[in-house]
């Protein structure tokens, strides 16, 4: 923020310093006289623009207080006229007195033709039309940068505060995530050990691995930072190897992955809920079944499939409706334009998730 405003007083002082060498080009380049006129018009402008950009804007503007801002623009021009004038009559002066045709060799002129003169004039020493244009101007480039700053000032805060909310969401919904996943692969393991299977330390070990992933590879990582598809295909491989360990054989896990996983990234556990709970709901001990899981990449889509059959009964409100919210949850804020399809027909359970990998 600081850098911002340095670079902005730089761009400011750089414009004033081009447009007093407009104004002085005369004087700079071409060894002409100095024009006391135009230097002080050059301060009035100044002074105009910073006591409206640094102090009106803001407090009548913003605040829609247009009749006393209009009444201290009044007074502001009145101020500037009266300035300006002077400074055109003290310039005529000085011209006329200290810029004469010729100086007689003791450098005094004693009697000064009246032609001479311009001190005295009929007319103001400056129309008001320029005036009026020039405060104009002047107040006009003040106010419309000012707002634009301060318009962009409050896009970006409500950004950031956008940012904070939906950071802070997403944490909550991790948190419920991984307590969610953790529950239903103990389910997993507590079969196994009650059968006595041989398998019980493979899925100890491979659940080792599931979680060291979850809690420690991506605890450091910020909640809305992409992580390497191909980590996060590799994590979902071992989820289904764990979960093969307690499925008897009449079940069939359909799991695909077809598309170049390389150089891909994708924010992470967004598919691992629709999983566990096809192989909650979908596995059954006599009949033979299938669970489809499948992955496409293709030209930064990424198409996400999952389908099983029911055949247990859900509570109304258990872990499957808490992980699958969460999931769409975190999809939606991740990813909200994605296309998001979820079928139960005839208890045949379908989710399918088409997201553009670089839409964030």
């Amino acid at each position: 923020m600081k850098k911002n405003y340095q670079t902005k007083y730089v761009i400011h002082f750089l414009v004033w310093f081009i447009f007093f060498l407009i104004l002085m080009y005369d004087y700079f380049f071409n060894n002409g006289p100095f024009n006391y006129f135009l230097f002080i018009l050059f301060l009035v402008c100044v002074c105009i623009f910073y006591i409206n950009f640094n102090f009106l804007v803001e407090r009548f503007i913003v605040k829609k207080k247009w009749l006393l801002y209009t009444i201290i623009l009044l007074i502001l021009f009145g101020l500037t006229y009266t300035v300006i004038s002077i400074a055109s009559v003290k310039f005529d002066y000085l011209r006329a007195n200290f810029r004469p045709p010729s100086i007689p060799a003791n450098g005094i002129r004693t009697n000064i033709p009246a032609n001479e003169i311009n001190l005295v004039k009929r007319e103001p020493p400056m129309h008001i039309l320029p005036n009026v244009v020039i405060f104009l101007f002047v107040i006009s480039i003040s106010s419309f940068l000012k707002l634009y700053e301060f318009l962009n000032e409050n896009f970006k805060r409500q950004k950031e505060i956008e940012n904070e909310n939906r950071i802070t969401e997403l944490n909550f919904l991790k948190a419920q995530l991984n307590p969610h996943f953790f529950f239903n692969s103990l389910n997993t393991i507590y079969f196994l050990s009650i059968v006595q299977s041989p398998k019980t330390p493979q899925a100890i070990l491979n659940l080792s691995d599931l979680m060291r992933y979850m809690l420690s590879d991506k605890n450091n990582t910020p909640i809305d930072k992409k992580v390497d598809l191909q980590e996060e295909i590799e994590y979902i491989n071992n989820y289904i190897e764990l979960q093969k360990l307690r499925i008897t054989s009449n079940n069939t896990i359909n799991y695909k992955v077809e598309g170049n996983l390389k150089s891909v990234k994708i924010y992470p556990l967004l598919f691992i809920s629709f999983i566990e709970n096809a192989f909650k709901y979908g596995v059954h001990p006599v009949y033979e079944e299938e669970i489809l899981i499948e992955f496409k990449i293709k030209d930064g889509i990424l198409d996400f499939n999952v389908e099983n059959q029911i055949h247990f009964q859900k509570k109304s409100y258990d872990s499957f409706s808490l992980g699958n919210e969460n999931s769409i949850k975190r999809l939606n804020l991740y990813y909200p334009n994605n296309s998001l399809v979820i079928k139960n027909n005839n208890n045949k359970y379908q989710v399918s998730i088409k997201i553009d990998l670089n839409e964030n």
